[in-house]
């Protein structure tokens, strides 16, 4: 978000949703979302089994409230 802020503007930076975009897990997602420079997470492989997903979605929603 700084690189954005400097490059482009620091409202276009705070307008700005940013996404993680690398590997996703139950065991991962929660301390990606604790981060205030990541606004959500992109679910690749981890959503090919329901449980691992649903399971996901559950530790995203407890983790950050989603507001978009």
């Amino acid at each position: 978000r700084a690189v954005l802020s400097a490059t482009a503007s620091p409202v276009i930076a705070e307008r700005t949703r940013i996404l993680y975009g690398g590997s996703v897990t139950t065991q991962n997602i929660a301390s990606l979302l604790s981060s205030e420079q990541v606004d959500g997470a992109l679910i690749g492989g981890a959503c090919l089994e329901v449980s691992s997903f649903a399971t996901i979605i559950s530790l995203a929603s407890t983790t950050r409230s989603i507001g978009v």
